[in-house]
């Protein structure tokens, strides 16, 4: 019995290399088969690679915003200038305008100031003291007067006061006196 335990002995030594060649290479097979599909996940993913193109792409989109900030800058400075120009325009036309404005109402108010007036035959009397003679009530008899004219001042005496009489047309009527 010894010799066949001796003899499986001997045979299960001359098998192990065998056995063990197997065994290694199996397992080297899956080891093999294991870095391969490292190799083309690591292909695939590429960190490098990835990493580069995102620098591409970020570099490429850079360079897009720069010529999109440039472009909107000048559009909206081209803007500001048009805007620019059509305020100083409008300040122009409306500067314009309250100066026609301004030189209608003064003609306005020179037909009806009191130099047109008197230009047009009228006259003002004021009293001693320099006050508009408004009514023969504001006057004695005696007081002096002053008429203001278009061409000068007439002083006068008051000699006598009338109670008024309605007034007629025909008192009114400039195309009656005589010129």
């Amino acid at each position: 019995m010894v010799d066949r335990s001796v003899m499986n002995a001997s045979e299960r030594i001359a098998r192990a290399p065998v056995e063990l060649m197997r065994v290694v290479r199996g397992r080297l097979g899956q080891a093999l088969n294991l870095v391969s599909e490292l190799d083309v996940a690591l292909k695939s993913n590429r960190p490098g690679a990835r990493l580069a193109s995102a620098g591409t792409r970020l570099l490429a989109l850079s360079d897009r915003m720069s010529i999109s900030m440039q472009a909107r800058t000048r559009s909206a400075g081209a803007r500001l200038e048009a805007l620019e120009k059509r305020l100083v325009q409008a300040r122009r036309t409306r500067v314009r305008a309250a100066g026609q404005l301004l030189d209608s109402q003064e003609a306005r108010l020179a037909s009806v100031g009191p130099r047109s007036v008197l230009a047009r035959g009228f006259s003002c009397t004021l009293d001693e003291d320099g006050r508009l003679v408004r009514s023969v009530s504001d006057l004695d008899v005696g007081a002096l007067t002053t008429t203001v004219l278009s061409d000068g001042r007439v002083v006068s005496k008051v000699e006598a006061i009338e109670e008024p009489e309605p007034a007629s047309e025909s008192d009114l009527d400039d195309s009656t006196s005589e010129e």
